[in-house]
């Protein structure tokens, strides 16, 4: 709606994933080439795990990109299916022949296709998404296929893409094998003040805004409010720039945003009240890490979804 008055091409923020519009701070691109180094020389399992919106599945799609054609990676969400429907998302996401009628029978198929697959050169990889709803059923199914090797190299990787919540499943009792296998675990935080302006700033480049569209106070606002979370960063501009455009305005400053925490039905609350709750208001620029308390957060966070769908 807006993107013509402020002369964009396309939504800066828009909230599904897009390698085009990735940016890497120094802890992402550390990520990554851990991440890389483990799929690459070792033969553990890998676990990526953050707050919801942190931008893990974003990570998880520049790591196929990042690791090119040195592995045959593919990437699938899990969802709660039973087992021979759960091998069958594999095998028809790597490309295996299907249908077959029994779990003995995928073994075998995927047996004789992690050979052919290393023989290339290559190692099999599957991320898995939304690793936080898996339970002792498929994990034990998944460390089952994992042991297939070859000359004492496995031959099969595995990369949990889960919420926090993903720590819990590992760490029952009935998953100790499994998470013995886990050799990389990476943890994903919120972005600190400096990479929310590098953040925003990146994605208006990418498509081509030269210009300022947001002023340093509203960034450091919009800062405040996203605590460092990108999916809400990208919630809270593109709501933003919209009050902007209702208002004609060509900038969007620190006033908008608090129109914005207006809209969320917040009008006991200020930018100030947020720093002071958030714990930063004094804290010095290096300092400030976007932690805050987790249950006014999810809050806040439940608020913001909520004023999206009725936007």
């Amino acid at each position: 709606m807006y993107l013509s008055h402020f002369n964009l091409r396309e939504n800066p923020f828009e909230i599904s994933p897009d390698p085009r519009f990735l940016w890497l701070g120094e802890k992402q691109k550390k990520v990554l080439e851990t991440l890389r180094y483990g799929i690459l020389y070792d033969d553990g399992f890998f676990a990526i795990t953050g707050d919801e919106g942190i931008g893990k599945t974003t990570m998880a799609t520049a790591l196929v990109d990042f690791v090119g054609d040195k592995a045959a990676m593919v990437r699938i969400p899990y969802s709660d299916v039973d087992t021979l429907d759960f091998f069958r998302m594999i095998s028809t996401a790597f490309g295996i022949p299907d249908p077959f009628p029994s779990k003995e029978a995928f073994f075998r198929r995927f047996d004789i296709f992690l050979h052919d697959t290393f023989s290339k050169g290559q190692k099999a990889v599957l991320i898995i998404d939304e690793a936080q709803r898996l339970h002792s059923g498929p994990l034990g199914e998944l460390l089952h296929l994992s042991n297939v090797g070859e000359n004492g190299t496995n031959l099969f990787n595995i990369i949990f893409v889960g919420e926090n919540e993903f720590d819990e499943v590992l760490s029952e009792e009935s998953n100790q094998a499994l998470r013995q296998r886990v050799a990389i675990h990476q943890t994903l935080g919120p972005l600190t003040r400096d990479e929310t302006r590098e953040y925003i700033l990146h994605r208006l480049h990418v498509v081509r805004c030269e210009r300022e569209l947001f002023t340093p106070e509203a960034i450091q606002d919009i800062f405040f409010l996203s605590q460092g979370i990108p999916r809400l960063i990208h919630i809270i501009c593109d709501f933003a720039l919209l009050i902007a455009y209702f208002e004609g305005g060509q900038i969007v400053r620190r006033k908008t945003i608090q129109k914005y925490m207006d809209r969320l039905r917040l009008p006991a609350e200020t930018i100030e009240s947020v720093r002071i709750a958030a714990g930063l208001s004094s804290r010095p620029e290096r300092e400030v890490d976007g932690k805050v308390g987790k249950n006014r957060f999810d809050v806040f966070k439940k608020r913001v979804r909520a004023a999206r769908r009725t936007s």
